[in-house]
């Protein structure tokens, strides 16, 4: 099974409200994530609000440079989503950058590895149109 196809199965696996159990795959993308600083400083920052590259950037402390590649990688785990793009009046873009996820809840015992995440409710809908908007990509692009 694909980590994408994965993801959106995650989507449906709901234990109660907005808290899902995730699959194998993004449980290992949240530990990956959650083990690194700077990929914790930015998901940290943007569970209340979103935020541009720039701001996490001055706020947290993290290179500039840093800060682009981690939320690239946490774009594409669907840690992040963009909340929106803005547009100035010279033309200029820029995107604002929101956790996909308020909270984690990690736990192993025999079974093995269980993660729980509760949906940041602000974003839920761009996280579950994503996932489908991923799923159809692959269903026509082959991607495994």
């Amino acid at each position: 099974m694909s980590a994408r196809t994965e993801m959106l199965e995650s989507v449906g696996r709901h234990t109660s409200g907005n808290v899902t159990s995730l699959g194998s795959q993004m449980a290992k993308s949240v530990l990956t994530a959650l083990g690194d600083a700077f990929s914790e400083k930015i998901v940290a920052c943007t569970v209340d609000r979103a935020r541009t590259v720039e701001e996490i950037s001055n706020m947290e402390g993290i290179p500039l440079s840093t800060c682009y590649r981690r939320i690239r990688g946490l774009l594409d785990s669907g840690l992040l989503v963009i909340e929106r793009i803005i547009i100035t009046g010279s033309g200029n873009r820029y995107a604002t950058y929101r956790s996909s996820f308020k909270s984690y809840h990690v736990s192993i015992d025999a079974h093995g590895l269980d993660v729980q995440a509760e949906l940041n409710e602000d974003v839920a809908e761009k996280y579950r149109s994503r996932q489908l908007t991923i799923a159809h990509a692959d269903r026509f692009t082959g991607a495994a």
